[in-house]
């Protein structure tokens, strides 16, 4: 699905081979993908040099999947009752002011041995 956006031509060759999407997955979907933009944005603002390690939060010109592309066409293969889990765990998450991208960002600076984002950010900032 992610071709869709990056490889439009051979996605066009493919796309019969593939399920059909509800146009109920497709907005929960959608839905899901908005709250994740808006904190992807906010993450990306806090930490530049580190968030920049990972995906466009958009589509670019270089065919690199984005954040918004990759989330979208992993959450089309969920099924609904799964998708409208999703959608509540991610309301449920921005009702209470959690930035789940700053939560990966955490989980994943952890992983490397830092402290905080502020460690790693800091760290990348002095190359």
């Amino acid at each position: 699905r992610m071709m869709e956006v990056t490889y439009p031509e051979e996605y066009a060759t493919l796309k019969d081979q593939l399920p059909e999407v509800s146009a109920r997955t497709s907005k929960l979907a959608q839905e899901i993908v908005k709250y994740h933009l808006k904190w992807s944005m906010e993450a990306s603002g806090k930490y530049p040099k580190f968030f920049s390690l990972g995906r466009p939060v958009t589509e670019n010109i270089d065919h690199s999947s984005s954040i918004e592309n990759y989330l979208k066409s992993e959450l089309l293969t969920y099924s609904e009752e799964t998708l409208e889990l999703c959608l509540k765990d991610t309301i449920d998450a921005s009702d209470n002011d959690m930035n789940l991208s700053l939560e990966i960002l955490k989980n994943t600076a952890g992983s490397y041995g830092f402290n905080s984002l502020d460690e790693i950010e800091e760290k990348l900032s002095r190359g």
